[in-house]
């Protein structure tokens, strides 16, 4: 079954293409890799699929319903999301935050400890966000991402601001989500990240994809 269905997508702002053509299907469980440049039309795909955004023409779906139902609440609680427009609440601690989302998802006490070891914050639970390093956030925010275990995953460039070592512990644990049942779809310019953890990629380049496949293929 495909999770995600994109047909002949084009979004235009102004008088310029960010995406032109854009077609492509996702399996349930594949980890999905959609590389490109900044200002390739990455993220604005993600916002589409995430009814953020609608699309100028074509079609998309996420779960065989339109994409523009995402945005309803019951659809919201079935995937998660981390990109450039997450956000989190700086005079709360990371705690505080991830507090917040699991009374969201009415889920028990301990989804915090296992999501703040998967994303190896355990240490640092009390810390306020607004102290945090540019690495850190983005581990809260993956957490806040993951914390109900969705069945799909979109992940905007989540390592860009990482360590290697803090890169390879989030690869591992998005491995296990994997394997667990969660499809990803994952944003990046790091052809060795996609390879690493993609099962397939596609290259988006000018709003269009030039080419799609196995990472040792493309």
């Amino acid at each position: 079954m495909d999770v995600i269905q994109v047909e002949h997508i084009r979004k235009r702002f102004g008088n310029k293409d960010a995406l032109a053509d854009v077609s492509f299907s996702i399996p349930k469980g594949e980890i999905f890799g959609f590389l490109g440049p900044s200002g390739s039309g990455k993220t604005t795909l993600i916002k589409i699929l995430t009814a953020q955004l609608n699309a100028t023409s074509g079609q998309a779906s996420v779960f065989n319903l339109p994409a523009e139902l995402m945005h309803q609440s019951a659809q919201k609680m079935r995937f998660g999301i981390l990109t450039d427009n997450s956000g989190l609440y700086e005079r709360l601690s990371i705690e505080e935050n991830l507090e917040l989302y699991r009374q969201l998802y009415d889920l028990p006490r301990s989804s915090i400890d296992k999501v703040l070891q998967f994303v190896n914050l355990s240490g640092e639970r009390k810390k306020k966000v607004s102290l945090l390093s540019k690495g850190m956030r983005q581990r809260v925010l993956l957490a806040c991402a993951i914390i109900h275990e969705p069945e799909l995953l979109f992940l905007d460039e989540p390592t860009s601001a990482l360590d290697p070592v803090n890169s390879a512990h989030i690869y591992k644990g998005l491995r296990y989500l994997n394997e667990k049942g969660t499809t990803i779809f994952l944003t990046t310019h790091d052809m060795a990240e996609a390879d690493l953890i993609c099962n397939r990629v596609a290259i988006l380049y000018q709003g269009q994809i030039q080419t799609i496949g196995s990472p040792e293929g493309t």
